[in-house]
């Protein structure tokens, strides 16, 4: 079987995490695999790049987010993919000549929905984010109407065009399988109008517990001493629906520990660690009390099991991914949603600085979130779906 991987970047983010992972293993075992991006900045075997598709962005982004975004989106940070602009994207997919294709994360006007049913072979679509069934906002925790009246201006035209020129065009294609990696991101699939038209399985993501694994950790330290309460901060960028400013106040209120932020999260008065590889990633994490993950979507949390696993507890918002892994007093703590969350993030902390969790316990706690189990998962989701298309 030959599959084609498709996905914005091979290297930013956990939805590219997961594909260039995924495509690795394929070519590990032997299979015929490709991961197909627009950013590319890895030369493993098998990852290609899109043609010609800087030239299209510079386009796409003079079109998309200084024109339709302001337009149209009452929070400019809320739609960044109308995924409405054309592409040769999928005659260039096509070029490969896969048996499947499986489709990750195409950010970044990468192909229009519309074009998506051309696509000659089945499909899988890992949902890491909401955006192709959710009223194409990235992040979002409300119903698919509720999406559209409130994150939209003119939404009466915009949903009109949806449902009724996209999402006709999208379900015209002949084998189509969605992939939720939690049972949350299932449940937001099915609350939308495209989970009319094709099912949708859950497969949970998984991470490298040979890095990971407490035992596997070096013993390095972060220079921060053994005997304060170190606190940290993990996000992708600064985006709001990640809790940055959530996070500023808990530092302001709960105050007696060292902060800090990895990633792109960058918070004032925070000692910013940036991003780093995952294997100083979990070496940061043994001097880690706690991270604190204030994002109001994971469609996972991949992030969040990779802590845990190291052994450091975790403490983030119910009603996303990480309902999947994280239990109260267990591995950390997940904080209901409230008119003002601080004090309750604060009080977990407070908590979890005075039961000191084991550590071993904690990493224990996730051991089934492997690369291998998500791939064998995969594996038989990818016969499936070619021995029926």
């Amino acid at each position: 079987m030959r599959i084609v991987h498709i996905s914005y970047s091979d290297s930013s983010g956990g939805a590219s995490y997961i594909a260039r992972e995924l495509q690795g293993m394929d070519v590990a075992a032997g299979m015929q695999s490709y991961l197909l991006v627009a950013d590319k900045s890895c030369s493993a075997e098998g990852v290609l790049q899109f043609a010609g598709y800087r030239r299209r962005r510079r386009i796409a982004n003079a079109l998309v987010q200084r024109v339709l975004v302001p337009l149209f989106a009452r929070n400019k940070t809320i739609t960044n993919s109308l995924s409405c602009l054309p592409t040769d994207a999928v005659d260039q997919i096509n070029e490969l000549k896969p048996d499947l294709v499986h489709i990750h994360w195409p950010n970044g006007e990468l192909f229009s929905l519309s074009q998506i049913s051309a696509i000659q072979a089945s499909i899988v679509w890992t949902l890491h984010d909401n955006w192709v069934c959710n009223a194409l906002a990235h992040h979002s925790v409300r119903t698919f109407d509720d999406c559209w009246d409130e994150d939209y201006r003119h939404s009466s035209v915009l949903k009109f065009f949806y449902l009724n020129y996209k999402l006709p065009q999208l379900a015209k294609h002949h084998s189509m399988t969605f992939v939720a990696p939690s049972q949350w991101s299932a449940m937001q699939y099915k609350s939308s109008p495209l989970a009319k038209c094709f099912p949708v399985e859950v497969i949970p993501n998984g991470i490298d517990r040979e890095i990971f694994a407490l035992e596997e950790i070096s013993q390095e330290k972060t220079g921060a001493s053994d005997s304060e309460f170190n606190v940290a901060f993990g996000a992708f960028s600064s985006s709001a629906a990640k809790g940055g400013a959530l996070f500023s106040s808990v530092v302001k209120v709960f105050g007696d520990a060292n902060f800090f932020s990895i990633g792109g999260g960058v918070i004032e008065g925070v000692q910013h660690l940036g991003f780093l590889s995952r294997e100083r990633l979990a070496e940061k994490l043994l001097n880690i009390d706690c991270l604190l993950l204030p994002s109001h979507v994971e469609s996972f949390g991949l992030l969040a099991c990779e802590a845990i696993s190291a052994g450091c507890p975790v403490i983030c918002f119910a009603g996303t991914g990480c309902d999947e892994f994280v239990v109260n007093g267990v591995n950390g703590y997940l904080v209901e949603y409230s008119e003002d969350p601080i004090n309750d993030f604060v009080a977990c902390l407070n908590e979890l600085r005075a039961l000191a969790l084991d550590r071993k316990r904690v990493s224990e706690s996730v051991k089934e979130y492997t690369l291998s189990n998500m791939w064998l998962g995969y594996q038989e989701l990818y016969d499936r779906v070619y021995s029926n298309g």
